[in-house]
């Protein structure tokens, strides 16, 4: 989902429309559908299991579903979705340009990073249109999709029916936890605040549970989520600087017998490790 919205973003930047991204998000899919029926023709069976159709990816669906109906027909509840969260995109849709430009008729908060706002306009572009209902899904989707997958793919078993079940009590506990001390209504918003906090939550626990947290998997994911961060809102910026000190303080806990073998080590853990996911935003 970041990936998409960054084809959106460098689309705008390099070609100043969107529909060149729209139409390379289109080839991602298509892409996808080619390499499993490759995988299925060489029979590589496990490794469409443990990749394409793992535990998290049917978790997704049921998150997707339920997503779906609860949002279903729903409509924006707060000021702040009239004023600006929601007319960024009217304004997105209609310009095919940032909202930020002098043709907008935004006039508030055009200082804001557009990246969360270009994934609701991919999500409203291929549901068909505008509607503010498919901008609640849209933030609803990402926000979810972030942790339940993740805490569900941590099961031993694989038993569908299960997993379902799971996914769906994990949901429900969350939104009544969340609900229970949240007197403003934000999580039935698209306020991009709670995205910050669900993002970092996101970027902590790649630190903290991934066996190897500077794997090629894990130096990407926190490189596109980084980047994601800081193009959220300018909160970003300071939570982006506490990741990363907790990124380093994680690597010189891991390492720390090596610290006192290797002289240049500090150097070399700084800018070949680190380095790689602070420079790429």
């Amino acid at each position: 989902m970041m990936v998409t919205a960054f084809t959106y973003f460098f689309s705008q930047v390099i070609f100043h429309t969107f529909k060149i991204g729209l139409l390379v998000n289109i080839i991602y899919a298509i892409l996808f559908l080619i390499i499993l029926a490759i995988k299925y023709k060489k029979k590589d069976l496990t490794d469409i299991k443990n990749n394409f159709f793992s535990k998290g990816f049917y978790v997704f669906l049921v998150t997707f579903i339920i997503v779906y109906i609860f949002d279903y027909n729903r409509s924006f509840t707060v000021w702040d979705e009239f004023s600006h969260w929601g007319f960024m995109i009217k304004e997105m849709l209609r310009l095919d340009h940032f909202y930020s430009v002098n043709e907008s008729l935004l006039r508030v908060h055009k200082d804001y990073p557009p990246i969360m706002q270009l994934f609701e306009l991919f999500y409203t572009t291929i549901s068909g249109g505008y509607s503010e209902a498919y901008l609640e899904k849209a933030m609803h989707l990402f926000s979810i999709s972030l942790f339940i997958p993740t805490i569900c793919e941590q099961d031993k078993k694989f038993n569908k029916f299960k997993l379902g079940i799971k996914s769906l009590c994990l949901m429900i506990g969350v939104f009544l936890a969340v609900c229970l001390f949240d007197r403003h209504g934000v999580i039935n918003s698209i306020y991009t605040d709670y995205v910050m906090a669900i993002v970092v939550g996101y970027l902590l626990a790649i630190i903290m549970f991934e066996k190897n947290p500077l794997s090629k998997f894990s130096i990407f994911a926190l490189t596109i989520g980084l980047s994601f961060l800081l193009l959220l809102k300018q909160m970003g910026l300071p939570l982006y600087c506490m990741v990363i000190f907790m990124l380093v303080i994680s690597l010189v806990i891991k390492e720390k017998k090596e610290i006192f073998q290797k002289k240049n080590l500090l150097f070399h853990f700084y800018f070949g490790r680190v380095g790689v996911c602070m420079l790429i935003p």
